[in-house]
């Protein structure tokens, strides 16, 4: 494996979704934008398709296929302490009550996702909308930074788990608005 494993994007480069079918070829490319950071988790040394592709990580839930030649041309390579410290840069440490309380109870309806088994060949679980009524009460089990190519430094997902043990992941901005600390007025 090459010693460039960090980068942040100094121009846009093109991925492929990194979960799609193995048949995939360039011409199912998309861009993401250039300051994106992300991490090399795997050089495909032994790839049946897209040779010359790397598997990165983009977030903590993104992997694409990108070709190891455009990345290159268009990345600053960073070293593992250069990445956190730009990876803590984007995040706000600005408390909420949400940081000190982690029993929730829902004042309005909120959108949700579930994650589902995925029974296909490729296995991969898929999530699918659900709607929480007002006065769910719950807990928030997991808190997790993902960027999805956004600049809203803010824009964490938070896995709760409501009443039942049924567990969901919602953005910590809508759980924040949608939500108060369980049993206050």
């Amino acid at each position: 494996m090459c010693d460039k494993k960090y980068f942040i994007l100094n121009e846009p480069v093109s991925v492929v979704i990194a979960y799609q079918e193995a048949e995939s070829d360039e011409e199912d490319t998309f861009k993401i934008d250039k300051g994106q950071l992300g991490e090399i988790i795997d050089q495909r040394n032994h790839a049946l398709f897209l040779p010359g592709w790397v598997r990165i990580a983009h977030g903590p839930n993104d992997e694409f296929f990108v070709k190891m030649s455009n990345l290159q041309s268009v990345a600053e390579w960073l070293t593992e302490n250069e990445y956190q410290a730009k990876v803590a840069a984007k995040q706000i440490f600005q408390e909420t009550w949400l940081d000190k309380e982690k029993q929730i109870e829902l004042i309005k309806t909120l959108e949700v996702c579930k994650w589902l088994p995925n029974t296909t060949t490729s296995g991969i679980p898929y999530s699918v909308p659900v709607y929480l009524p007002i006065g769910t009460v719950g807990k928030v089990y997991e808190l997790a930074w993902d960027y999805e190519g956004s600049d809203d430094k803010q824009y964490w997902v938070m896995g709760i788990e409501v009443a039942g043990g049924q567990h969901y992941d919602v953005m910590y901005p809508e759980l924040l608005k949608a939500s108060k600390a369980f049993g206050n007025s």
